[in-house]
C-alpha cells in the first residue's frame, strides 16, 4: 500500500495527476470506515536531508466527517483539535534587526584574527587554523547579512556544513597542538619567533572564542548551533496549560473554555503514586508556591500525600514553558499555578482578551 501511494507525478503542473489515484481511493475507504481508521499518514515531499538524524516530517490527511456545525466544519475534528491564535514570528536569521548583536560579535572576531596575523609571527599550523576559523565566521556573517532575501533551505545546508567544520576544528587537544608547534624545527615562524609565548596566548584566546567549550557565552560555534535551532523555532518559549484533575467531570467546562480561547492544554490525572508526589513537589518548587496550598488541611509526609491525593483541591492550572538556552532571560519552566477554575483570573494571567469568558 505504501508503494502504491508513492508514485511520483510525471506530468508537471497539470489538472490530472496519476499519483493521486490510489490515495484518493484509499481516502474514500477511510471515510467509509471512519470508526476504525481516522486518517492517513504520508511521507513528506519536503527535502529533510539537511537534518536527517533529528527531524522528519509527515503529512496527515484526516477527512472532515459529519456531523457539521453551522459553518459546515466537522464538529468531530473541531472537538479533537486545539490551536493558538495565529501570531507572526520572524526567524532571526532572516531579519537583520534580530541578529545585529551577533553580527557585531562575528565582525569583532574576524577583525581580531586579522589584527593577530598582522601583529604576530604566526606558526604555519596556527595560521592554517585561524584561516579556517575566519572562513567559517565569514560565511556565518554572510548568512546573517542576507536578511529577508534568505533562502531557508540553503541556509540550513550551509549551517550544517559550518557545524561540521566546527566539529573538525574542535577535534584536537589544544595543548597537544602547542607541543607540536614548539617541536616544529622547520617552521621559521617558530624558530625565529621572539614572542612565541604571546603568540600562543593570542591564538589560545581566539580559539576559545570560536569553539563551544572555550568558556565564552557567545562563541562562533554556539552562534552556529543557535541559528540552526532557531531556523526551526523562534525565540519565544512554547507554552501550554497543564490541567491537573482527580475527577474527569470537573474539567469538562475548563477544557471547553481553554479550547474556545485557543490555549494549548494537557490534562493530567492524579494518582496515589510516588511519581505524583514527586511531580507536585517539582511544580511547587518551580512555581515558588507551597505544596500545602494544594490542600485545605495541614499536610504530612509523602505517604500522607499519597493517601490523601483525593482530597487535593482541583482543578489546578499550571502554565508550563518549554525553556531553552535561547529563551528570553527570566523565562521560568512553571510560570504560574492557579487552584480552581476562576475564568477572570485565568484570563488575566494568560493575557487573554475577555471576549470569551
Amino acid at each position: 500500500m505504501i508503494l502504491a501511494c508513492s508514485f511520483v507525478n510525471q506530468s508537471g503542473k497539470v489538472p490530472y495527476k496519476q499519483e493521486y489515484i490510489i490515495p484518493q481511493m484509499l481516502m474514500q475507504w477511510v471515510q467509509r470506515n471512519n470508526s476504525t481508521v481516522q486518517g492517513i499518514s504520508y511521507f513528506t515531499c519536503v527535502d529533510t536531508s539537511m537534518w536527517p538524524s533529528q527531524w522528519c516530517a509527515y503529512n496527515l490527511v484526516i477527512p472532515a466527517v459529519a456531523p457539521y456545525d453551522d459553518k459546515m466544519y466537522s464538529s468531530i475534528l473541531r472537538d479533537k483539535f486545539c490551536w493558538t491564535e495565529p501570531r507572526f514570528f520572524t526567524v532571526p536569521i532572516a531579519d537583520k534587526k534580530y541578529n545585529e548583536h551577533d553580527r557585531e560579535i562575528i565582525y569583532s572576531f574576524i577583525r581580531d584574527i586579522r589584527s593577530a596575523t598582522r601583529t604576530y609571527q604566526l606558526p604555519m599550523k596556527f595560521l592554517a587554523l585561524l584561516n579556517k576559523m575566519m572562513n567559517v565566521s565569514g560565511c556565518l556573517m554572510s548568512l546573517l547579512d542576507s536578511g529577508s532575501a534568505q533562502h531557508m533551505q540553503l541556509a540550513l545546508h550551509m549551517l550544517n556544513s559550518l557545524d561540521d567544520n566546527c566539529n573538525q576544528l574542535n577535534a584536537f587537544q589544544l595543548e597537544n597542538l602547542f607541543d607540536e608547534v614548539l617541536q616544529d624545527k622547520q617552521d621559521l615562524n617558530v624558530i625565529n619567533n621572539l614572542n612565541l609565548d604571546d603568540t600562543i596566548n593570542t591564538f589560545r584566546n581566539l580559539y576559545n572564542r570560536f569553539i563551544v567549550d572555550g568558556g565564552i557565552d557567545d562563541s562562533i560555534e554556539k552562534l552556529i548551533d543557535k541559528y540552526k535551532m532557531l531556523c526551526w523555532n523562534g525565540l519565544h518559549p512554547h507554552s501550554e496549560i497543564i490541567l491537573i484533575y482527580s475527577n474527569r467531570t470537573e474539567i469538562n467546562e475548563p477544557i471547553k473554555w481553554l479550547r474556545e480561547n485557543h490555549v494549548l492544554h494537557f490534562p493530567t490525572k492524579l494518582d496515589s503514586s510516588d511519581n505524583t508526589v514527586e511531580y507536585l513537589n517539582k511544580i511547587a518548587e518551580g512555581a515558588k508556591v507551597s505544596i500545602q496550598d494544594f490542600w485545605d488541611k495541614p499536610i504530612g509526609n509523602n505517604e500522607w500525600i499519597k493517601m490523601n491525593i483525593g482530597a487535593i483541591k482541583t482543578p489546578i492550572f499550571i502554565k508550563q514553558n518549554d525553556v531553552s538556552i535561547f529563551s528570553p532571560d527570566g523565562t521560568a519552566s512553571y510560570e504560574f499555578v492557579q487552584i480552581g477554575f476562576n475564568k477572570d483570573l485565568l484570563a488575566e494571567k494568560l493575557h487573554l482578551s475577555k471576549r470569551i469568558l
